[in-house]
């Protein structure tokens, strides 16, 4: 039994009691990668399938208050509204499991990205704690997982759930002037803290 505590509303979450797919009944888009009635974890349309084939958003919002963030026109959303900070999905990690399990049934172990529409390791992240939950979901059903974000040392608080040569880490860096930094993206790491987790 697999159990997950829940951060954000201190309860326990158990794996086990969600319904589990039936395999003969897991059925696979075209791609050949990603299943069917899933909508949780995805595969990413255009130029985002270069980084992974599949994906997966925990929040929606973010916080980091680029200025030349394409997401805000994606989702509908204002821009304040965006930058105002992150909010965790409704019943993300629940959704998240059925889909995982599903992907499981289905014998997929490509990696999921985190995050195409947010950061995952947004200023709102520090106390939720979701993309830690989300990974260790991603991870428990055969999944490989990568992030991409610009948090800085927030982000290393998960490294211990990276495997060699399975996951990956990117870290995005705009400019190493801070001061252009600050300009663009007033909510993102410093790029200093950026590169020192590469290091």
């Amino acid at each position: 039994t697999m159990q997950l505590q829940m951060f954000q509303d201190d309860i326990s979450f158990d794996f086990d009691e969600l319904p589990r797919p039936r395999t003969g009944r897991v059925e696979l888009n075209p791609d050949g990668y990603s299943v069917k009635g899933c909508s949780i974890i995805y595969a990413p349309s255009g130029q985002a399938g270069e980084y992974a084939k599949l994906s997966a958003n925990p929040f929606r919002g973010c916080g980091h208050g680029c200025v030349y963030c394409y997401v805000p026109q994606v989702l509908k959303m204002s821009r304040q509204e965006f930058d105002a900070g992150a909010i965790p999905r409704q019943d993300f990690i629940a959704n998240l499991t059925k889909d995982a399990r599903k992907y499981q049934a289905a014998g997929i172990t490509e990696q999921v990205m985190l995050s195409f529409t947010t950061d995952p390791y947004n200023p709102g992240d520090i106390d939720h704690k979701l993309t830690r939950q989300a990974i260790e979901v991603i991870k428990a059903h055969g999944l490989g997982f990568c992030t991409l974000t610009k948090g800085g040392k927030r982000a290393l608080r998960d490294i211990d759930l990276f495997r060699p040569n399975r996951d990956a880490f990117a870290s995005t860096l705009t400019s190493l002037d801070p001061a252009v930094s600050r300009e663009w993206e007033s909510g993102a790491a410093l790029p200093d803290e950026g590169r020192t987790n590469f290091y």
